[in-house]
């Protein structure tokens, strides 16, 4: 779960795998690309998780939304490099990239504004 913005939805995912009755361990990742509400180009990964841990097994990266794909950029090639997962998924509420041809996974809607 790429915290902190991803965490409402990743809970409510959480109870539906339980209700599958699916196994999961969890493992949270702390990125920032923002300053402020504009994006700096510029992900910083804050220690907090083990990537041996994740070496060999299935990864699901849960993010809430899609700004501009920097943060997923970073992400998914430091934990195929670092961590050898045996397969990265990436399940997303929102995708507000425009032209978006990627062959996402699990994404909701794609967007072009979200207010709130």
């Amino acid at each position: 779960c790429v915290l902190k913005g991803a965490n409402p939805f990743y809970q409510l995912l959480l109870e539906e795998l339980q209700l599958l009755r699916q196994g999961y361990t969890m493992e949270f990742l702390r990125v920032s690309s923002y300053e402020g509400l504009r994006s700096s180009g510029t992900v910083t990964i804050h220690p907090g998780i083990s990537l041996s841990d994740l070496t060999d097994r299935p990864v699901l990266l849960v993010e809430d939304i899609i700004d501009t794909g920097t943060t997923l950029a970073r992400i998914v090639p430091l934990l195929q490099q670092d961590a050898n997962p045996k397969s990265i998924r990436i399940c997303t509420l929102l995708d507000k990239r425009l032209n978006n041809d990627d062959d996402d996974d699990d994404d909701g809607d794609d967007v072009s504004f979200v207010g709130g």
